[in-house]
């Protein structure tokens, strides 16, 4: 998480950010995909 923060300019600090950080970075990067990994928690694919 501490990357995607960086790369999207704001703390990730439950599902609602989780989500528009995954969407933000989509857009950023015109991805197909993303994979924010997220410790103990797991990852998540957007």
């Amino acid at each position: 998480l501490p990357e995607a923060e960086l790369a999207v300019g704001y703390t990730i600090n439950n599902t609602q950010t989780l989500r528009q950080a995954g969407q933000d970075l989509l857009t950023l990067t015109q991805a197909q995909q993303i994979l924010i990994t997220r410790g103990d928690e797991g990852m998540s694919l957007f």
